[in-house]
């Protein structure tokens, strides 16, 4: 999980002139971008996100297997 700290992985959808995501990004897309990028798998249950990203921007991905806490930086990009 130390590894993962350092870890930043983008992912380019569409949005709306005010950067709002025509569709949510869930953990399942958040991990599929993790692994694709980074070689890094994880299981949705480990992914504390509270709700599904809905927009544009940078956002900290917190991690929590077996009380161990770490976290990666996501980034949201417009498609063009």
């Amino acid at each position: 999980l130390e590894e993962i700290k350092s870890k930043v992985v983008t992912i380019k959808t569409k949005a709306n002139e005010l950067g709002h995501l025509f569709s949510a990004i869930h953990k399942k897309e958040i991990l599929e971008a993790l692994e694709g990028e980074q070689r890094i798998k994880i299981n949705e249950e480990y992914v504390v996100l509270e709700k599904p990203i809905k927009e544009i921007g940078e956002f900290e991905i917190p991690i929590s297997i077996k009380g161990i806490k770490s976290s990666f930086k996501l980034v949201v990009e417009i498609l063009k």
